[in-house]
């Protein structure tokens, strides 16, 4: 806001005169009124000879290449035409027609996009051709409403805004109260055969941004040629800034001139100056249909490569501008899909058009083509022209992953036993992992067999099907209900719920009786099951493990079953096949078989164990395979301290919920890796601090509020804090959204527009509470040092309870 208040301005002017002395700034709107910087301008004035302005710039940017004649005014607009950025005000929208373009229907007087900005309180205004320059330095202690700073005779002083038009001083104090209106006509030259529908302009000059003064006003108008009037009219309309609808329309018939005055008779609000009520102007028709001509047209950017969001300037040029015309113009992708939609325009000035492309680089074509030329023109093949322009996408480094379908038919349930096709969205970031697993699991069970994938590509986004078998529960260990798919890898992981009810007959057979320590063949046993396989080995010790093979047919069968240890195409555990075993099984029984595995190098990380039992009935064996990690003891130094400690140190694996609909109370879920003597866990709550001994699987029941409900899991081992993870879960009436961090939580959260927050502690984590609107980059800089000071004081709070 901008308080009317005493104007202490100071303005000097040095300008090297030559031919250049002719050129004198005149207005300077550096503070509009309200907040929108859009609407700064400089208006220039030639009391010379008439000068090409191509060469010429503010501060540095050029302007436009135009020329300013004897008398004439221009003014540069620091924002001529409203680009895509936060508001919807420019120049041409206040002090034109609002119509996107700038043109004779919008003010008797030329305007060019400057891209300058000006200070409020101080400044510099270089007006220079590189060789000449005109210096004006301003500042001030002091604003008058609706004002800007004006040259009047020698002096600068403050006054009404009058862009394009002589300085008239008012003195605020000698204004009565209303409304200074103003009337004028649209163009000066018209060609025959044309209907023009809106003829003046109704402009209130008094108008403040913001403020909706619809003012009533009647006008009377008459066009005439050679003395004789040809149409007489009154029309009414409503003004606010300005109109130009339905101030009357004309059609010229025959070439020539022809008058056209107006003048307005009645106003709902005081008109302050009568002065400018009227208009007469003299009308030049042409009919050019029937002339020759050849006109063609190109597009010009400022360069072939733009960052995305940034603003691709470009300017349709005619090889002829005398001709009235018409062109309209577009954006496409490389495969003809609209970027932007045609727009037709009247004029060549500067188009802009800012890209916000989600692809890593996009390629896009500017297309304009002449729709309508006021000649005759005899080659049209040039009408036409495209520019190509490559937008350059941010890389996202953080990979992806995002569950899209679960195929389990129309009844969205699947049995044991089956096969689940999943559908996952990949996005490969700055990682060098390339393995995805894809599993369905409880929080205490893997119900399926893994499926594998790989992602190669960095920086690039694929989609991908995968099947994944389900276990056959064929003694019912697994209970009927609700599973989640897991998508895990590149150091993301996504879930989906699936139900599971029933089992695949077909795959168990009935249970047989036997005395034979050898078990029988049931209902739940599978071909192949690995038993006894540990998730990590240290790489002194012999790696066992055992798996059952059971024989489905009646006969004795003979089988070769062997193992070995991997890591891309290299065995670390010697020969592959030297602990094969020769067994034979008897017919519909199960065998259990040892082995073992023995490193023969001092490794560490992640590996795999692959298990191959080759049927003598078969030629090609079977293959099992899993992932196992081998750890380094303290006391061997073959790794680097710092990834052995980090490969055995205790930490929170996950922290997840299985709710996926809201309750006044759900559990959560923890995994604990590495798990050893000492470990506790402390979680934090809206509501409540709970003490827990750490456990591998981890089981909470906790209470939720709706709207935003904030958990913090802490492992302490004795009194000391090894890790902490974050769950941040938005409940709903109809579900559960669950996130792992606050970054994920406000940059995924479903309302991506705009987010209701109490700035208070109840925010963080209890209900989300009105108080006021704010976009999602605001809100993540209003949160984080609040969730950071509210992160510590939990943790400190957590120490000092189990100190106690």
């Amino acid at each position: 806001m901008k308080f009317a208040r005493a104007i202490i301005f100071f303005a000097f002017i040095f300008t090297i005169r030559n031919c250049f002395g002719s050129l004198i700034i005149t207005e300077i709107m550096y503070n509009p009124v309200g907040s929108d910087y859009d609407l700064e301008y400089i208006e220039i004035y030639n009391n010379g000879s008439e000068i090409d302005l191509t060469n010429y710039s503010i501060d540095g940017n050029n302007f436009g290449d135009v020329n300013i004649s004897n008398g004439e005014y221009i003014v540069i607009a620091r924002e001529l035409i409203d680009t895509d950025d936060e508001d919807t005000l420019s120049f041409e929208s206040v002090w034109g027609n609002a119509d996107g373009t700038w043109n004779i229907s919008d003010a008797n007087y030329t305007a060019v996009d400057g891209y300058f900005s000006l200070a409020n309180d101080h400044d510099i205004i270089n007006l220079s051709d590189k060789t000449n320059s005109i210096i004006v330095k301003y500042s001030n202690t002091g604003y008058y409403s609706n004002s800007s700073y004006q040259l009047i005779n020698t002096t600068w002083i403050n006054n009404k805004p009058s862009p394009g038009k002589k300085n008239i001083y008012v003195s605020p104090e000698q204004k009565k109260p209303g409304k200074d209106l103003e009337i004028e006509v649209l163009f000066s030259r018209a060609n025959i055969d044309l209907t023009y529908n809106k003829l003046f302009k109704i402009i209130n000059l008094d108008h403040i941004s913001g403020i909706t003064d619809k003012i009533f006003v009647k006008v009377k108008y008459n066009i005439s040629k050679n003395k004789s009037i040809l149409k007489k009219r009154v029309f009414n309309v409503t003004v606010n800034s300005y109109t130009t609808a339905n101030t009357g329309s004309f059609m010229f018939n025959e070439s020539g001139n022809y008058s056209i005055c107006a003048r307005i008779t009645h106003s709902s609000e005081n008109d302050t100056n009568l002065e400018n009520n009227r208009i007469c102007k003299i009308i030049n028709v042409v009919d050019t249909t029937k002339i020759a001509c050849n006109v063609s047209l190109k597009i010009d950017t400022e360069k072939l490569f733009y960052n995305n969001s940034e603003r691709i300037s470009f300017k349709n040029n005619l090889s002829n501008e005398s001709f009235s015309y018409k062109i309209t113009y577009w954006i496409t992708d490389l495969f003809g899909n609209y970027i932007k939609d045609p727009y037709t325009t009247q004029n060549t000035n500067k188009k802009s058009y800012t890209a916000n492309i989600k692809e890593t680089d996009q390629v896009l074509i500017i297309k304009s083509n002449i729709t309508n030329i006021a000649c005759n023109d005899s080659y049209k093949k040039d009408n036409y022209a495209e520019k190509m322009v490559i937008i350059k996408g941010k890389k996202d480094l953080n990979s992806n992953l995002k569950i899209d379908k679960i195929y389990t038919g129309s009844d969205n349930k699947a049995s044991f036993g089956d096969f689940l096709r999943v559908r996952f969205s990949a996005y490969k970031g700055d990682t060098q992992k390339t393995s995805v697993k894809t599993w369905i699991e409880d929080d205490e069970n893997r119900v399926s067999y893994i499926t594998y994938s790989n992602i190669n590509s960095k920086y690039d986004e694929t989609e991908i099907t995968v099947p994944v078998r389900i276990k056959p529960n064929c003694n019912e260990k697994y209970r009927e209900g609700r599973y989640s798919v897991v998508v895990s890898g590149l150091d993301v992981e996504d879930r989906k719920d699936v139900v599971l009810k029933g089992i695949t007959n077909s795959l168990c057979k009935k249970t047989k009786s036997t005395s034979s320590d050898q078990k029988t063949v049931s209902e739940d046993q599978e071909k192949y099951e690995i038993t006894e396989l540990k998730e990590k080995y240290y790489n002194d010790e012999k790696i066992t493990f055992s798996i059952k093979v059971n024989n489905k047919e009646k006969q004795n069968k003979d089988y070769d079953i062997w193992s070995y240890i991997y890591r891309g195409p290299k065995s670390y555990s010697g020969n592959r096949i030297s602990n094969i075993k020769h067994v034979s099984i008897p017919g519909e029984k199960i065998t259990k078989i040892d082995l073992e595995n023995k490193l023969i190098e001092n490794i560490t990380g992640d590996f795999k164990i692959k298990i191959k039992i080759q049927d003598k009935d078969r030629k090609t064996p079977d293959e099992l395979t899993e992932d196992i990690k081998i750890i380094g003891r303290e006391s061997e130094k073959t790794t680097s301290l710092e990834n052995e400690i980090e490969t055995d140190m205790p930490k929170i694996s996950s922290f997840y919920t299985l709710s996926r609909k809201y309750d006044e109370e759900i559990n959560l879920y923890a995994g604990i890796e590495n798990l050893k003597k000492n470990l506790s866990l402390i979680l934090d709550s809206y509501d409540s601090t709970k003490h827990f001994d750490a456990e591998k699987k981890n089981k909470f029941n906790v209470k939720l509020v709706s709207g935003k409900n904030l958990f913090l899991l802490t492992l302490f081992e004795n009194d000391k804090e090894i890790d902490k993870k974050e769950l941040i879960i938005f409940a709903t009436e109809s579900e559960l959204i669950s996130y792992q961090d606050t970054l994920k939580f406000y940059s995924e959260k479903p309302d991506f527009n705009s987010f209701e927050i109490e700035s208070s502690m109840d925010s963080i984590t209890g209900n989300a509470v009105k108080k006021e609107v704010v976009s999602s980059k605001e809100k993540t800089e209003m949160m984080l040092p609040a969730l950071i000071i509210f992160s510590i004081a939990l943790s400190v709070a957590a120490y000092l309870k189990l100190k106690k």
